[in-house]
Parts: C-alpha cells; structure tokens; sequence
C-alpha cells in the first residue's frame, strides 16, 4: 500500500527512499543490518517517493511501523565518495536516508565502515 501510494508511475521494481528507519529481527529487537545475514529483519520508518518534493508537506511520506521482511541490502555512492545504503523487500528497493533517533548509533557505525 505503501509503495503504491508513493508512486507518480509504474515502474517495474519501485525505488523509494526510507527515513526515520529502524531495522530489527523477528522479537522486535533493534539489529545492525548485517545482522540479515543471520535472521530475519524487519523494518519501521516512513516511505517517501525517490525524489525529494520541493512542497514539504508531500514529504511527509508514509509511516509504516513493520514491513519487510527484508531481503537484502547493497552499498553504492561510491564513485560520489558518499556511501548510499539501500535495503530491498520483495516489492521494493529503499534508499535509506536517516535512522529513527534511538537507532542512530547502531546505524552510524555500519555506515562508517561502508
């Protein structure tokens, strides 16, 4: 519904960009994204379309507090010299922005080392 709802177009494998994010395992617990190699995760954040909107209040996006399961995530940016993380479902690929407040330290220290 999410994704659906973040669209101007069909596109056959949607791009969204993911903010205020958590990822977490199966009991609810908050996990490093390396962590998917292991067990199955989860993820809570707000969708919004790929591309920014210059309007603020199309940027409110969509909260969506479990979707998933995830099923992998990748690194790119780096010919930019700043790393993008992106995790992908079965219906779509994230970019992920910015983590949820409590998630930032677990977050930031996979992103310094990509």
């Amino acid at each position: 519904m999410a994704v659906k709802s973040t669209t101007g177009e069909n596109i056959p494998r949607p791009n969204r960009r993911l903010t205020n994010f958590v990822f977490y395992d199966s009991d609810g617990r908050p996990q490093p994204i390396e962590m998917l190699e292991i067990c199955n995760m989860y993820v809570a954040g707000t969708i919004l379309p790929l591309e920014g909107s210059s309007d603020e209040e199309k940027e409110k996006g969509i909260r969506c507090e479990h979707f998933g399961r995830l099923e992998s995530w990748a690194i790119s940016g780096f010919e930019e010299g700043s790393p993008i993380i992106w995790v992908s479902t079965k219906i779509a690929d994230y970019e992920c922005i910015e983590p949820r407040t409590g998630y930032k330290r677990m977050y930031k220290n996979f992103y310094e080392k990509a």
